[in-house]
């Protein structure tokens, strides 16, 4: 339930509308109570630019809601890789540069994280190929059996680092997300991915020394609770530390509600701190409401969401946490009914994630993040 690729295109679609819109109409929330001396925040708070449903309207208040409701904007990039423009010194498409255009022009005054990854939706293999049609293209015949550690993808990949950074000018930047999940599905691939890793991030620190650079490390395969990591947690562990000793940062995509044998507190990022890293978190969520997923139940309630967040966001303030992200923002639940199937059904995942619902009414969660985006943010 934790990579998004399937609802890529939606996300690209939202990102070609104008911006307007309006405020939404605040509901009963909670009571927030703190400790007076906590007035400040080590972190800074943003959401992705998912959209709540196709209509233009909606979206634009989406978008007006994540300017207003935060201090850092998530650009991810999950649909594959140029490849062949970047592997032979060729520009990047258009279609891409337009999306950019507007994304950047959306950022004015934020913090930017970008997420750019070079392993497949499976995190078995090579990302797909993101041309001027579309995202998620078939690789071309001379890209479909290479190595990830291949020079030649070593090459394109660094090329489209450095255009990355070049456009963007990110104060983090992700070079790939969730990739400990291939410790859990393929070995190889893995090392691979380390080897490419290594070599991207030492180039890349060599030209930009004073640029944070790091992969996503998702915390539900980490501590072995996917059907997939199971058992797997000391080899995990051994990797995640390989990782780690070519990464700035401990990033964590982290969603604890897929089972009802996930207990969030503090200790359930112990392991990640034994490699003792600055923190993140660069994407999370809980749900509002109970919901299916391939009909397997997922249990979720104002309540939770809220105990959720405040839980989360007190750890992240007393241990000096460097950012968090909420994936979503608003509730998409209308945007799913328009959807086949099978891309409703794993689109669902997150879908009661937002601090907004599908009307735009404010959940009591909402409360919590407003207290902490309040507060002074305090230099890192």
């Amino acid at each position: 339930m934790y990579n998004k690729k399937p609802v890529f295109l939606i996300f690209l679609i939202a990102s070609i509308v104008l911006l307007c819109g309006q405020n939404p109409i605040k509901q009963q929330n909670y009571p927030v109570t703190y400790s007076p001396i906590q007035n400040t925040r080590s972190f800074y708070m943003g959401f992705s630019n998912w959209p709540p449903d196709f209509d233009m309207s909606a979206i634009a208040k989406s978008l007006q809601l994540t300017n207003e409701n935060s201090d850092m904007r998530l650009v991810h990039m999950d649909g594959g890789v140029p490849w062949v423009e970047m592997g032979g010194n060729q520009s990047l498409p258009k279609r891409i540069v337009s999306w950019w255009d507007y994304i950047r022009n959306e950022s004015k005054g934020k913090k930017i994280f970008v997420t750019i990854n070079p392993l497949n939706f499976e995190r078995d293999g090579l990302a797909l190929y993101a041309n001027e049609k579309d995202d998620d293209q078939p690789l071309p015949d001379d890209w479909k059996n290479l190595s990830l550690d291949s020079d030649k993808v070593k090459t394109a990949y660094l090329s489209y680092a450095e255009e990355i950074i070049s456009y963007w000018n990110p104060d983090y930047l992700a070079i790939g997300v969730e990739v400990n999940i291939s410790v859990s599905k393929n070995l190889k691939t893995w090392r691979e991915y380390l080897a490419l890793h290594k070599f991207i991030y030492t180039k890349l620190k060599e030209r930009h020394p004073q640029l944070p650079v790091f992969a996503t490390v998702q915390m539900e395969h980490f501590n072995g609770l996917n059907e997939d990591a199971k058992g797997k947690e000391d080899i995990q562990k051994r990797e995640v530390g390989e990782l780690m000793k070519y990464s700035d940062i401990a990033a964590l995509s982290m969603y604890p509600y897929a089972s009802e044998e996930i207990k969030f507190n503090s200790h359930y990022l112990d392991g990640i701190r034994t490699y003792k890293k600055p923190m993140a978190i660069s994407e999370t969520g809980w749900p509002s409401k109970n919901f299916k997923v391939f009909f397997f139940p997922i249990k979720g309630s104002p309540q939770a969401q809220y105990n959720y967040l405040k839980t989360l966001l007190t750890i992240a303030n007393r241990d000096h946490f460097l950012f968090v992200i909420n994936w979503t923002n608003v509730d998409y639940n209308k945007m799913l009914d328009q959807l086949p199937w099978l891309m409703k059904e794993i689109a669902k995942s997150w879908v009661y994630n937002g601090l907004w619902n599908k009307d735009f009414e404010e959940k009591p969660a909402l409360d919590v993040w407003q207290h902490y985006l309040g507060l002074k943010k305090v230099p890192e």
